[in-house]
């Protein structure tokens, strides 16, 4: 049976208000877990979005705030902090160096279990250019410069680049080829602009029935 004795309460810390951190949160509460222990998630951001619905921004089917949610307000011994980056772990005292708002000195956060969820941020800097003449479509502060940018385009060719192997959604750079074709072809300047996928892979999807689908549409 669950304990509610505030003496021996853990404190459960998830780093990440994303899809994982937000499922491992549901996950607790759904078990439970608040009644004997108190969660907090620390979230860079102020805002929830998922990644699918940004396609609904860039061509104009809902606004940019519309892809965007407030974060699961604080209740049951669950503390949110939002705005509030992770600036040192120290596993062997198992405590977390934050920086939060309005605040010019590290805040310490111990925790007695560490949940991580923090997904995957693009290392622009990795690659020479990349961060000054290119769009990130997995960055939603790109997704409306991008799409701006899209609107202006005359003649020329879009490029959709893969960097490197491992990425984080396979179908990704096709999704947003067809997205450029649509917006291309409803501002009637298709046949001047080219599209190019280039990928790090010898096949599409590494998997000859994608392969099939996949050309067949973009023939």
């Amino acid at each position: 049976m669950l304990a509610s004795n505030r003496s021996e309460r853990k404190r459960i810390v998830i780093v990440g208000a994303g899809m994982g951190g937000l499922t491992a949160l549901r996950r607790l509460e759904e078990l439970d877990v608040h009644k004997i222990a108190d969660i907090t998630i620390v979230e860079k951001n102020t805002t929830f979005t998922v990644p699918a619905c940004w396609q609904y921004a860039l061509t104009d089917r809902d606004t940019y705030e519309h892809v965007m949610w407030p974060l699961p307000e604080g209740e049951d011994d669950v503390v949110v902090m939002e705005d509030t980056t992770v600036e040192k772990l120290n596993t062997r005292s198992s405590v977390l160096s934050l920086m939060e708002p309005g605040r010019s000195r590290h805040t310490q956060l111990r925790y007695d279990y560490l949940i991580i969820a923090c997904g995957i941020s693009t290392n622009r800097q990795a690659l020479l250019g990349l961060s000054q003449y290119t769009f990130d479509y997995t960055d939603l502060a790109h997704i409306i410069p991008l799409r701006d940018r899209l609107y202006s385009i005359k003649t020329g060719e879009v490029v959709v680049v893969v960097c490197k192997k491992a990425y984080k959604c396979p179908p990704i750079p096709y999704e947003v080829a067809f997205l450029v074709d649509m917006l291309l072809r409803a501002r009637k300047v298709r046949d001047a602009v080219g599209i190019k996928v280039v990928i790090p892979y010898d096949s599409l999807l590494d998997s000859k029935v994608g392969e099939d689908v996949f050309m067949s549409q973009m023939e």
